[in-house]
């Protein structure tokens, strides 16, 4: 990303370069139009959205979830697009305990779960859907379970400390966000009066 990052700050582009979606959910919410930098959330929620089917899952978190945000995705007449927590040895975790890290995630508020289907644009329902619950144990119950994210604290505890605040006041940032998106929906006006 740093790479892709400098490239672009130097005007030098290079094929794959516009499409950021795999640079993560955030960014993918961005570029799909749900989430804009127009300062009022009721005029960011009414932002016209790209028809693509997006969900954010972690099996070891939410199994419903994933397997709904999955069917939805296979059932969407159109491109989805589903962000999966995937532990991984690098991360510096006891494999064995990989689920349950997942869990921890979501439970910080670390990984969001979410499901966005445009089908529901223009109707009662809406069309981004918040799966997961509201933090609930501060993030660093899961961060500091990673050898990533550890290895700081250990060779610069005062810059590790600083970040890990910001880090947690980030995801109050983006919860707050998503409930937002939740909380400003405007069902579409019905057009058949009975």
């Amino acid at each position: 990303q740093r790479q892709l990052d400098r490239r672009q700050a130097a005007g030098d582009q290079r094929p794959g370069d516009a499409q950021p979606l795999l640079v993560g959910g955030d960014r993918v919410l961005e570029v799909v139009g749900l989430e804009t930098h127009a300062a009022d959330p009721v005029e960011r929620h009414h932002q016209v959205a790209l028809p693509v089917e997006i969900a954010r899952i972690a099996l070891g978190a939410n199994p419903r979830q994933t397997l709904r945000a999955l069917q939805e995705a296979d059932a969407y007449n159109g491109p989805s697009l589903v962000i999966a927590y995937s532990h991984c040895i690098a991360h510096g975790i006891d494999m064995a305990n990989g689920l349950e890290q997942q869990k921890l995630a979501v439970q910080t508020g670390y990984w969001p779960l979410f499901r966005y289907n445009p089908d529901l644009r223009g109707t009662e329902t809406n069309p981004f859907s918040l799966d997961s619950k509201p933090p609930a144990k501060p993030l660093k119950d899961y961060t500091y379970n990673e050898v990533r994210y550890r290895m700081l604290s250990h060779t610069h505890p005062d810059i590790a400390k600083q970040l890990a605040t910001l880090a947690q006041k980030d995801v109050h940032t983006r919860w707050a966000h998503y409930e937002q998106l939740v909380k400003n929906f405007e069902p579409a006006a019905n057009t058949n009066p009975a």
